[in-house]
């Protein structure tokens, strides 16, 4: 398939509207992050979390090399609840990246993002909130795979369901 566009102007963005509800989500074309924030803001929709397709890749390489237990990821940089023997392929549904905030500091606390390994979100999620870490969202190795074979097509303006898709180029 032919691109369109590049892997920074592709986003998935989640949210809600008016900053109350059930969190929703879409795939966003736009020339930058800010621009998206700020419009979607503009529409009265509180974005709680944006990546773009070149971060999306760059979390799978990283997720790819703790599944893979390559030496490029040391053991101090990414919490490992469930060790796996030494050489062994870890399941991509046990690799997760998460994003959040610790729920305890000031009332603007930026958000962070790590990477870790458990049995299933639950737990990683149980674990970071027993730390004080507010979880806002959690996905595995194999969702990150499903997300970035979805903004692929997005890129090359083959996603055919536009219900999830904001072009902020053509509005």
């Amino acid at each position: 398939m032919h691109r369109v566009h590049p892997d920074e102007q592709v986003f998935t963005v989640a949210g809600r509207i008016g900053g109350e509800g059930d969190a929703k989500g879409a795939y966003v074309i736009a020339n930058s992050p800010e621009e998206l924030v700020d419009r979607f803001r503009d529409w009265g929709f509180e974005v709680t979390s944006v990546a773009s397709l070149a971060d999306v890749r760059h979390s799978l390489q990283i997720l790819e090399a703790i599944a893979t237990q390559s030496t490029e990821i040391g053991p101090e940089e990414f919490l490992d609840l469930l060790p796996a023997t030494a050489g062994e392929r870890r399941p991509s549904s046990t690799v997760f990246t998460f994003i959040g905030q610790y729920a305890k500091t000031i009332e603007t606390s930026v958000l962070l993002a790590g990477f870790g390994t458990a049995i299933n979100s639950s737990e990683l999620s149980g674990h970071l909130r027993s730390l004080g870490f507010d979880v806002l969202s959690v996905m595995s190795l194999s969702e990150a795979i499903e997300l970035q074979a979805e903004m692929e097509l997005v890129a090359c303006d083959a996603y055919s369901d536009d219900t999830h898709l904001v072009n902020l180029k053509e509005v």
